[in-house]
């Protein structure tokens, strides 16, 4: 006995297409709730700070100490430089032969001032 099957295509596209709509639909919704107006701060944990307070007694002690190795203070001042501290920074370490903590640090590129220090934490934003 042979079954005689009737195949509409107008049908087995429609129901392709109701299939395609309900997955855009659902794609759509997973995109919209996880999208948040919201604006947060991650903060990532550094040892940056300890290492700048670090260098700056490692500075200090060469000042207090090694007057006459020029190249090892002036490595240190570069050192120092690389983490991000100005002239006017490294005078006022020399002047008062003191750490500078908390720390300003200043960015040429955005003027933006983060404070690094152990009194404030060991955390820095990333905006």
């Amino acid at each position: 006995m042979k079954k005689n099957w009737k195949f509409d295509k107008g049908t087995a596209r429609g129901n392709g297409i109701v299939a395609f709509s309900v997955f855009i639909g659902i794609a759509i919704l997973f995109f919209i709730s996880s999208c948040s107006s919201r604006d947060e701060h991650k903060h990532i944990q550094t040892n940056k700070t300890t290492e700048i307070l670090t260098e700056q007694q490692n500075l200090i002690y060469l000042l207090n100490n090694s007057l006459n190795d020029l190249s090892l203070i002036n490595s240190s001042k570069t050192k120092l430089q690389l983490l991000g501290l100005n002239n006017e920074q490294l005078e006022k370490i020399e002047t008062t032969k003191q750490p500078i903590n908390p720390l300003p640090i200043y960015s040429p590129y955005t003027g933006h001032i983060q404070d690094l220090g152990i009194s404030s934490g060991s955390f820095c934003c990333i905006f």
